[in-house]
């Protein structure tokens, strides 16, 4: 009976081993399965944080563009009212200048009428 239970103890130490070696086996299997995900999941921040920076830099030039927009918007409407300005200013000048045109006109005809004749 002891030689009986010495055997029995045997074998179940025998399949506990085994047991444990599948187990040590299906460890392995899943610390490398593991490993590889984190692998990958480091990869993907990568990758994440590459997009992040290209969007940061995109948002950047974007509102760069936007801030140049806004001020060629404002530098458009600055020189059209100038343009308007000098457009009135020249229509101003303009009439003046015909005035004096008629003024100098009447001035000549006048001086001849003053002039004796000859």
């Amino acid at each position: 009976m002891k030689n009986s239970f010495k055997k029995d103890c045997e074998v179940r130490l025998d399949s506990y081993k085994k047991i444990i070696s599948s187990l040590e086996e299906d460890n392995k299997e899943l610390l490398g399965k593991v490993r590889g995900i984190e692998k990958e999941r480091e990869q993907l921040k990568e990758k994440l944080k590459d997009k992040l920076g290209f969007i940061d830099d995109l948002k950047r030039q974007n509102s760069d563009i936007r801030k140049k927009f806004d001020d060629s918007l404002k530098l458009v409407e600055s020189l059209q009212v100038r343009y308007e300005n000098l457009v009135g200013s020249s229509m101003a000048f303009e009439e003046k200048t015909r005035e004096l045109y008629r003024a100098n006109q009447l001035l000549q005809e006048n001086i001849i009428k003053l002039l004796p004749e000859s």
